[in-house]
Formats: C-alpha cells, sequence, structure tokens
C-alpha cells in the first residue's frame, strides 16, 4: 500500500482514509485467453467469441478457479466460457501489469484481425462495387467494359450502396459519392461477393486499393475512394 500526500490551502497535508491507493500486485503477469458464448450480443459468423485478460495468476489456474456472477445481468466469465484458448495467448510472461496489458492490448488487435470477437466487440468491413454510367467521362481501360466506383465500409455492402443510390444523410453530412449517386447504375455483387470480409479499417483500406487495382488491370475504368 502506499500513502498519497494530497495539498490543500494549509499546506501538505496526509489524507487518513481515500488516499490509501492499492499498488498492483508484483509480477509476473500472465495473459489469458477463452473462447466465451455472447448470447447476448447478435450472431458473428466469422468466428467464436473469445475474452482475454491479464492475471497474476497462470492463465489455466484464472480460468479454472473463475466464479459465477452474483450481480445479474451481469455475466462472469464462468457464466460464459466454453473452452480456454491457451493456444491464442502467448507463452510467456510479464514483470508489471503495464507491460501485460500492453501485451494484451497488441493480442486483441491481432485476434481481431483474424475473425475474431473479442471481449465483445468484433467488426467486419467489405468492398463493395457500383457500375456507374458513361456520362461520368473518358473511359480510361477497355471501352467496351464500363466504369465501377470501388468503397468499403463496416455496413452491410447492399445498404451502402443504397445510401450512395438514395443520396442518403445524417446529422453530420452525406454518406454517399456525388460520383456514384450522380452516375449510379446498378451495384455489382458479381464482384463484391468473391471478395471476402476483413476485420480492420486498415486492412479494409488496402483491400479496396487492391480491388480497384485488380478491376483495372482487367481493363474496368475505376473510380476509388
Amino acid at each position: 500500500m502506499t500513502r498519497r500526500v494530497t495539498k490543500s490551502s494549509g499546506g501538505d497535508q496526509t489524507s487518513r482514509d481515500a488516499s490509501l491507493v492499492a499498488e498492483p500486485p508484483e509480477g509476473p503477469w500472465w495473459l489469458w485467453v477463452a473462447e466465451v458464448r455472447d448470447d447476448a450480443l447478435p450472431a458473428w459468423p466469422y468466428g467464436p467469441s473469445l475474452r482475454v485478460g491479464v492475471s497474476v495468476m497462470k492463465p489455466t489456474e484464472r480460468i479454472r478457479t473463475a466464479k459465477r456472477s452474483r450481480r445479474q445481468p451481469i455475466r462472469s466469465l464462468a457464466d460464459e466460457l466454453v473452452a480456454p484458448r491457451p493456444e491464442l495467448a502467448p507463452r510467456r510472461s510479464w514483470p508489471n501489469r503495464s507491460a501485460a496489458l500492453t501485451a494484451k492490448s497488441r493480442t486483441v488487435e491481432k485476434l481481431r484481425r483474424e475473425g475474431y470477437r473479442v471481449n465483445g466487440v468484433a467488426t467486419a468491413y467489405h468492398v463493395y462495387v457500383i457500375e456507374l454510367d458513361d456520362g461520368i467521362g473518358r473511359k480510361r481501360g477497355d471501352p467496351s467494359l464500363p466504369w465501377l466506383y470501388v468503397g468499403q465500409s463496416s455496413k452491410d455492402p447492399l445498404t451502402r450502396i443504397d445510401e450512395h443510390r438514395l443520396g442518403a444523410r445524417n446529422s453530420r453530412g452525406p454518406l454517399f459519392s456525388k460520383v456514384a449517386r450522380r452516375h449510379f447504375v446498378c451495384g455489382r455483387p458479381d464482384i463484391y461477393d468473391l471478395i471476402g470480409p476483413v476485420f480492420t479499417q486498415v486492412d479494409a483500406l488496402e483491400l479496396e486499393r487492391q480491388t480497384a487495382s485488380v478491376l483495372r488491370k482487367a481493363g474496368f475504368s475505376v473510380r476509388s475512394n
């Protein structure tokens, strides 16, 4: 335990009650991963749901000794546990809690990128493709092929395409591309349905760039964000 000194108008004053701050336990600290049931959340079709945390207990002991919550509707690890997933956790420990939390953040990001729902959070990003009319301008590829617009979104492709088609707005402004709305012909699921989702926006932006590049090489004229 440590004593925190607070300053008042009369000078330094040691608080005798609220100033006692618990230090995190000394290491080693471990990172644990468990597969869980997220029954209260919408279905996630891309991979299992995981819980990731840090503890001074070794992972197997931390998961084995998890207790059920007495505070409903709050659910504990024991309430949702399917199985430990030690193969998804780093096989090492850290000397303090701060270092373990840094490792936890990196592990969570890695697992979400692989398609897992982690600690209740997951987002799937999709590339979508819209066919545009020839009024957009002179074609830069094969003149027999149409113009295409390529984008990416965390929304379902049909929903996102409709936002362009209908000129959707929210309180912050337009949700559509002027080019895509003005020259809209149709969505192209024959193209975008072949492209699987990714799970971070960084990967989505790169997938959008790669898709536009592939389509240009195939002879299409392409507009993209």
